[in-house]
């Protein structure tokens, strides 16, 4: 409960104690809901952005463990009955109208470390991951553009992925890598 009233103040570390907390156990536990690695690493993502950003309202919350497993568990039902979505590109980012100008913050900082870290991608890597979040471009349109199979094209966004929530991470910004998560790699 400590946890989500320091979160609930904005305390970016609290939130990094409960992320490390809780990840794996979470991510099991979406993955079996939906059997697939890459759909529970997306869904795990959304889920703690979620939680960051309802921050406020977690004070009261007086069982942080099961309130996130009941979050995960309706997210991951949620995402199985839901169409497929395209994901936003990059200029369309912003939180919502009723954001602080602290999330504001955020979300700046953080798109300027990916773009640090978006530099340091191998090529083929970057070309592929900036068609997909610059461009909006899905799969299998980045694959016919580059003549590669989608396969392979999932294995480099995959790679970058890694690759900037690593750098993200060594860089201070749990939040942050969550956030670019959810915004690159939005499950559809």
């Amino acid at each position: 409960m400590a946890l989500f009233s320091e979160m609930a103040l904005g305390n970016e570390e609290a939130f990094d104690v409960f992320f490390y907390r809780y990840h794996t156990k979470v991510y099991y536990f979406i993955l079996h809901i939906v059997k697939e690695e890459e759909v529970a690493e997306e869904l795990i993502h959304d889920v703690f952005l979620k939680i960051w950003l309802n921050r406020k309202g977690l004070q009261p919350i007086e069982n942080p463990g099961n309130y996130l497993f009941v979050v995960a568990k309706n997210h991951a039902l949620h995402y199985l009955e839901k169409p497929a979505v395209k994901r936003q590109p990059l200029e369309a980012l912003s939180f919502p109208d009723k954001s602080t100008p602290e999330d504001q913050l955020l979300l700046k900082e953080s798109l300027a470390l990916i773009a640090a870290a978006v530099r340091e991608l191998p090529d083929q890597q970057r070309l592929v991951f900036q068609l997909s979040s610059q461009q909006g471009l899905s799969r299998d349109e980045i694959a016919s553009r580059l003549n590669v199979s989608p396969h392979t094209v999932k294995n480099h966004l995959g790679s970058a992925r890694k690759s900037i929530q690593q750098y993200m991470q060594n860089h201070g910004k749990i939040t942050g890598a969550i956030l670019i998560a959810h915004i690159f790699f939005s499950a559809h």
